[in-house]
């Protein structure tokens, strides 16, 4: 519910040498607080991390991607949320 004081702490996670399991989902968390603050280009570039790095989820991430592939489509289409 706080987006910009969320983004601090997101991008912290996966700096840590044990915390590389954090990176994905720090992106993610990313990619959803800018999209709430309207900055399509930082949410589109995190979404895209993510997805590079769990694109290939199974279950039961695969909804947590698919989210995100929807989320991103519709960023990419100029729509702030998927239908």
């Amino acid at each position: 519910g706080r987006p910009r004081e969320a983004l601090p702490w997101y991008a912290s996670l996966g700096e840590g040498r044990y915390d590389v399991a954090y990176i994905a989902p720090s992106h993610l968390g990313q990619a959803l607080a800018w999209q709430e603050l309207a900055d399509t280009a930082k949410a589109v570039q995190h979404y895209r991390r993510f997805l590079a790095l769990w694109g290939d989820a199974e279950a039961p991430l695969r909804d947590v991607v698919i989210d995100a592939q929807a989320r991103l489509a519709a960023l990419q289409a100029g729509r702030r949320r998927p239908p």
